[in-house]
């Protein structure tokens, strides 16, 4: 299995806040789990922040399978993006690395998005075609991929 990355259709910004459940990526990556793994209703088992960084972790998803989840967000100025950064645990037939950042959006917080960086590999065919209908469905197209480097870890 070889990395892939997303050429297009790359995911749009929300026009606003409210929007964000529908198209941003935890979105997706809920969908993916359901699609996955049978796990009807992925829910956040584990949250915390370093006391140290002030990042918030956690999972999501049930029993081991789902993802993780980092926030960094800089605690001297809301106006740095807030990182974020998942990966997917335990999903058969398919491994994702997601990176985008989080700008503020006024008094709602960091609550928009701006894809940065997907790494995916597939177990085959199956798994590649059920995440390809899950991103047209939330970002209006299939996806056309291309040979990535491997992904920071």
């Amino acid at each position: 299995m070889s990395w892939l990355t997303i050429l297009a259709p790359l995911p749009k910004p929300p026009k606003s806040w409210r929007d964000l459940p529908h198209v941003g990526p935890y979105a997706l990556l809920d969908d993916i789990v359901r699609a996955f793994t049978g796990v009807q209703e992925p829910k956040t088992q584990t949250e915390a922040r370093d006391p140290m960084t002030g990042d918030l972790s956690g999972f999501t998803g049930s029993q081991g399978v789902g993802y993780r989840w980092t926030e960094r967000e800089c605690p001297e100025t809301s106006a740095v993006p807030a990182a974020r950064q998942a990966s997917t645990v335990g999903v058969d037939g398919l491994e994702l690395i997601w990176q985008w950042v989080a700008p503020k959006l006024g008094q709602a917080g960091f609550s928009g998005f701006s894809h940065r960086h997907l790494w995916v590999r597939f177990d085959g065919p199956v798994a590649r075609a059920r995440f390809s209908a899950l991103w047209a469905t939330r970002f209006g197209g299939e996806p056309t991929f291309v040979e990535a480097e491997t992904p920071p870890h």
